[in-house]
């Protein structure tokens, strides 16, 4: 972002940091001074460093992977990335490349070298396994995770098994769907039988509830939760999850503007931490931050998935990772590419937000 400006100030940029030439390097000068570097090393080199940046912010962080479209290349899969960006401020404290596509192991190694002591680790299903959970409780850390559709015991011992408390009791009445039937789109599943739906058996009212409008579509989500009781110790012996203290239904309704009808969908969430049912909603609805917050900046102001760069791919996505952070950290609210423009006329700005923590 600092290899651009207006030209004949070369000289002021390029000397003070121990160029001799007072003109602008090369894209292939460039390239080839990245590629020379270590993404990953460069990544945990940089942690310290972010850690205070962000004031050693505390509570939700979100483990996710990220495809860089642009890498691809004819018989070589596209990189991949494995992040852990914050819930609160959606900036990103920690990155490693996926090497061969293999997400769980590069996760494996951030939540050895990143602290979680005081966290919880909000991650999708994908990584949801024995020795990510083992890992996150060995580190003093918590964790929330979604369950796949096929992981079917922990399902039927959260809303049809003991304990049997997110449905209705028999002599009570249960509590009215938000949405009428007449309102509700028909199941995008093929294979499910005609006439059955999971996520629209009757049950008690929902221990937490919350109803948003915003980016085209009007949201309502629902939750009950359970203590894990005696079906913890099951998940251990089956899935290898360590700890579990509860267990949540989240069910989610959604219309998309200019649509008639509402869709629905059911989802199961594992917890090691006990909290409030609003405190368990509010972390399952943080943890899709990363994708406005992270992703969508990076793909869309810096066009990250457009550019073909294979060899510097990651090293860029760490920079890429820095640049968003400084910006949100010194200039928030700022519209990403006009504070990049801003920052190109004068590289001192930059450097100052860079030394500011060393400072501190």
């Amino acid at each position: 972002m600092w290899f651009r400006g207006p030209p004949g100030r070369g000289a002021v940029r390029w000397r003070p940091l121990g160029a001799h030439s007072p003109h602008f390097p090369a894209y292939n000068t460039v390239r080839d001074l990245l590629a020379c570097v270590d993404a990953d090393d460069l990544d945990r080199r940089l942690r310290p460093w972010m850690e205070r940046l962000l004031g050693m912010p505390v509570g939700g962080i979100r483990a996710d992977g990220k495809v860089l479209g642009g890498s691809k290349r004819a018989g070589a899969p596209a990189l991949h990335g494995v992040e852990l960006v914050t819930h609160t401020t959606g900036m990103a404290l920690a990155q490693r490349e996926a090497v061969g596509g293999d997400a769980a192991a590069a996760l494996l190694a951030l939540l050895t070298e990143a602290p979680l002591d005081g966290r919880m680790v909000s991650m999708d299903a994908g990584f949801l396994n024995a020795a990510v959970t083992q890992t996150i409780v060995q580190e003093h850390g918590n964790y929330l995770g979604g369950v796949k559709g096929d992981q079917a015991e922990c399902r039927r011992s959260s809303m049809t098994g003991s304990p049997r408390r997110c449905f209705s009791p028999p002599d009570t009445p249960p509590a009215p769907l938000p949405v009428a039937l007449d309102q509700i789109a028909p199941p995008r599943r093929k294979r499910q039988p005609i006439g059955f739906r999971r996520e629209l058996q009757p049950r008690r009212a929902p221990d937490a509830q919350t109803i948003e409008q915003s980016r085209g579509r009007l949201e309502i989500r629902e939750l009950w939760v359970v203590d894990a009781g005696d079906v913890g110790p099951s998940l251990m012996t089956a899935y290898g999850w360590r700890q579990v203290t509860q267990i949540g239904g989240l069910r989610r309704w959604c219309r998309r503007r200019h649509a008639d009808l509402w869709t629905v969908e059911e989802v199961t969430v594992v917890s090691s931490r006990q909290r409030t049912p609003a405190q368990f909603l509010a972390s399952i609805r943080n943890h899709w931050t990363i994708e406005n917050q992270v992703h969508r900046p990076r793909d869309g102001s810096m066009q990250e998935d457009r550019l073909h760069g294979r060899a510097i791919g990651v090293i860029l996505a760490v920079c890429r990772n820095v640049v968003i952070n400084l910006i949100r950290r010194h200039l928030p609210g700022r519209y990403i590419p006009t504070a990049r423009n801003a920052i190109t006329t004068d590289l001192g700005i930059a450097l100052r937000w860079m030394h500011l923590p060393l400072r501190n």
